[in-house]
């Protein structure tokens, strides 16, 4: 961590005490971001370094070992020489061999239910191949061995309770059974017998490793094992029933790139629920993926209610002010949120900017307020005035909340409006580190502003700009910036 030292050089103080520097100021020890509100943890991370950077895989870090010693030490009372080779050089197929049956049960169980499967991956990380099996997308990541994920849900309708835990529980039954059968040909005198041995042993130690209720490795911060979703579908019915049906839907509409289907079966559930909240959230979705945001404005109420349940556990359990450290907001404000993120689809930026000037006033903390500034900001850059008070309000939540995306892209954009093209893009850098899925529209538009700042300007208007769902204010910036 860095501190500002009393002769204006830099001083460094161990990254594990959240210190602060004299004028107030607490930076991050991972990023150093530097704020006014102290939000650092033990360790000195801020909430974003937090919820972008993977914790250390201790757990799989365990199992190998484990998986090592075990297969190592049956293996040696017939052969300790060839006990040694088998466990060092077996460990890694025997592991991939697992992550492929997991993997292959959830998509097979969600087959025998009737879902599309719409996604199976192995691995973790940047992918380095891909294939085709029916319908379904079969990746290979460059991290094989960091286990994987099955994308998959019913095509109409919600999923059943009874389903989503048949279909999360599928794999853990798999790895007992094959346990127990591969156990008879498990021996120390054949080196087959000794990879019977290890499969006995790997695949003993991954129920208890699916079913204990961890975060998994390189899979971002939300990311759980299959025992965490039986957990909460026991604790919390109705919150995992319309995360799954979102994730349904959601789904549906990307991986199909029918938009108009999706929102045809949105309609049709909405039409036979008209009360259902996660039926109203899915046709909000639909809607605003045909770039129908009139018609997703009505339900805007219902779909913030049902995408807070669908928010993990632990960020459920926050208080207002831990939440709103994290760029989120709760009961009434997110609902406020979500209507004028709709407003702005529609291009009603003054009904924007006079909703998040309604939150600046009525704010109950520090955090909240400056979320709210981030996003009367946001308003007057996208309506190109007032630039003095935009920059003001961008300053005012960069300086208390650094590490929330959508206010750090708000201060990259005035800077970048103020002719700092540079410290625009790396600001841009640093929102897309802590989340790549967030302000991707806006941060695309005033890149093209910053490169015709800096004199070297696009040629045309970039891919992610020219969808019809994009805010109309970043594709009209960014004309604007090509037409110079």
């Amino acid at each position: 961590m860095l501190t500002p030292a009393a002769d204006g050089r830099q001083a460094t103080i161990p990254r594990c005490v959240s210190a602060a520097a004299s004028s107030g100021q607490y930076t991050c020890g991972s990023c150093d971001r530097t704020s006014t509100l102290p939000h650092l943890d033990a360790r000195g991370n801020c909430p974003g370094c937090r919820a972008s950077i993977p914790r250390p895989g201790l757990f799989d870090s365990a199992y190998t070992i484990l998986l090592w010693l075990l297969a190592f030490a049956f293996g040696s009372r017939g052969d300790p020489i060839g006990a040694f080779f088998m466990a060092f050089f077996g460990i890694y197929p025997v592991m991939l061999v697992d992550t492929v049956l997991h993997e292959g049960a959830h998509a097979l169980v969600g087959r025998l239910l009737g879902w599309r499967v719409y996604a199976v991956a192995i691995g973790a990380g940047e992918v380095s191949s891909r294939l085709r099996f029916g319908r379904a997308e079969i990746t290979f990541h460059r991290r094989l061995l960091r286990g994987g994920h099955c994308l998959a849900a019913p095509e109409v309708g919600n999923p059943s309770p009874g389903a989503i835990a048949l279909f999360t529980a599928a794999p853990t039954f798999l790895h007992a059974i094959l346990a127990a059968v591969a156990l008879r040909w498990a021996s120390a005198e054949s080196l087959g017998g000794m990879a019977a041995a290890m499969f006995v042993v790997s695949n003993a130690l991954l129920v208890p490793a699916n079913l204990w209720p961890r975060r998994v490795a390189d899979r971002g911060p939300d990311v759980w094992t299959d025992g965490k979703t039986l957990i909460d579908l026991c604790r919390s019915r109705d919150a995992e029933l319309a995360r799954w049906s979102l994730s349904a839907r959601y789904l549906a509409t990307q991986h199909e790139r029918k938009p108009e289907e999706a929102f045809d079966v949105a309609e049709r559930a909405l039409a036979r629920e008209p009360g259902n909240q996660a039926a109203a959230a899915c046709f909000t979705i639909a809607a605003r993926m045909t770039g129908r945001w009139e018609a997703a404005l009505p339900h805007v109420v219902a779909y913030a209610r049902a995408m807070e349940l669908a928010f993990p556990r632990e960020l459920r359990k926050l208080p207002d002010r831990a939440l709103a450290a994290r760029g989120l907001f709760r009961g009434s404000e997110h609902e406020e949120y979500m209507r004028g993120s709709i407003l702005v689809s529609l291009d009603r930026l003054d009904e924007v900017l006079a909703l998040s000037e309604r939150g600046v006033a009525r704010a109950t903390s520090e955090e909240t307020r400056a979320l709210w500034q981030g996003c009367v900001a946001l308003s007057l850059l996208m309506a190109e005035r007032d630039l003095d008070r935009a920059e003001e309000a961008a300053r005012y939540a960069y300086e208390r909340l650094p590490w929330v995306p959508f206010v750090e892209a708000a201060w990259g954009m005035a800077r970048i409006e103020r002719g700092d093209a540079r410290e625009g893009l790396r600001a841009f850098a640093r929102a897309a580190r802590t989340n790549p899925e967030a302000t991707v529209e806006l941060r695309a538009a005033w890149t093209v502003v910053a490169r015709a700042v800096e004199g070297r300007p696009e040629c045309a208007v970039p891919a992610e700009l020219q969808a019809p769902t994009v805010w109309p204010a970043c594709r009209r910036r960014a004309e604007r910036a090509l037409a110079r």
